[in-house]
């Protein structure tokens, strides 16, 4: 009996661990090596518009990366969120800001491909002098 205890537990503990798991983080830096545009953002605006979303705007400071973006444009860029709701999230890559800490964020680096973000790639900065995190 005991012998079938541990190891429903054991199934049990390693379902779990695989349903809530990330993806490796050498994908996460290849998407934030690989993406078009690279922009540092002063945050003015965080609203909610899902139950996991969020539309954070602000006015570009700073292009590190390409050319779809320039300095003091008013951008606009979704980002998973949590917090707001009682929505919980689907395992998968998804990496999610908390939208409290969006709310009090001023500025933020964003990697992005055509517009959105790579991969979920979206950094809350404490400066916009901030270096990149790897």
């Amino acid at each position: 009996m005991r012998t079938l205890f541990a190891a429903t537990l054991f199934a049990a503990c390693a379902a779990a661990t695989h349903a809530f798991a990330a993806l490796p983080p050498q994908v996460y830096a290849d998407a934030r090596e690989g993406a078009a545009d690279v922009i540092v953002i002063e945050v003015s605006n965080v609203e909610t518009t899902g139950p996991m979303s969020c539309a954070v705007t602000g006015h570009v400071l700073r292009v590190e990366r390409g050319a779809r973006y320039s300095a003091h444009e008013e951008v606009r860029i979704n980002v998973p969120c949590l917090g707001h709701s009682d929505a919980q999230p689907h395992p998968g890559p998804a990496i999610y800001q908390g939208t409290q800490n969006l709310r009090e964020s001023r500025y933020a680096r964003a990697y992005l491909n055509g517009g959105a973000l790579a991969l979920y790639q979206f950094q809350i900065l404490t400066s916009p002098d901030q270096a990149p995190r790897d």
